[in-house]
């Protein structure tokens, strides 16, 4: 991914989930406009901004073209706060301190990356999901903390040693669904690891036969 670059989060993972058997580098903004919105249609159908299709379904060309327009301005100010980024579009991981463990649905998958292991210079950050932040949608959720700011790793770990925000930590459970966003700006040009714990036995699973 380049030149590496001073890390300042060692000890933290960038995860994700996505289908299993996906590249979790692929991002849906890669597809041209329309692909995306069919992708959206078939994988994602809860995705949406409150724009209906004449079947009076998600639209989900509207969501698109909210996400590409979201998505030039939060790569405009990534490079405002000094992040290099290696591509048009990003892929969003959550920042937390723990790896995670593989999901039980044999459908999805966990990606966790050890920030160290990642050339930070090309991730931007932002509290709590980007989505929130685009200058079209900001108006439609309650306000919260440094909304509109986007982050470079040293801004990032600055806050971790200084703030006690709500999800800060990757205390990202159900009842404190805040946390710290990653938008990866480049691809990986070799294999990076992948400590997520293996997926949990399933229960009432049979003994195989002694």
């Amino acid at each position: 991914m380049g030149k590496q670059q001073p890390n300042s989060l060692k000890g933290y993972y960038l995860t994700r989930l996505c289908n299993a058997g996906t590249n979790p580098f692929d991002s849906v903004t890669d597809l041209a406009r329309e692909a995306a919105a069919v992708f959206c249609a078939k994988n994602a159908p809860n995705r949406h901004v409150d724009v209906k299709n004449e079947a009076g379904e998600n639209d989900q060309f509207a969501y698109i073209d909210v996400r590409l327009k979201g998505e030039q301005w939060l790569r405009e100010q990534a490079i405002a706060a000094g992040v290099t980024p290696q591509r048009e579009n990003c892929v969003y991981f959550c920042l937390s301190r723990d790896p995670g463990v593989q999901p039980e649905s044999p459908r999805m998958q966990r990606i966790s990356i050890p920030a160290e292991s990642i050339d930070l210079s090309t991730c931007s950050f932002t509290y709590h999901d980007s989505f929130a932040h685009f200058p079209s949608e900001r108006d439609k959720a309650p306000d919260f903390p440094l909304r509109g700011k986007v982050m470079n790793q040293h801004d990032v770990a600055k806050l971790l040693e200084t703030e006690d925000l709500p999800g800060i930590y990757g205390d990202f459970t159900n009842k404190n669904p805040v946390y710290i966003e990653v938008q990866m700006w480049a691809r990986p040009k070799g294999p990076v690891p992948n400590v997520a714990a293996p997926r949990p036995a399933l229960k009432n699973t049979p003994k195989p036969a002694q």
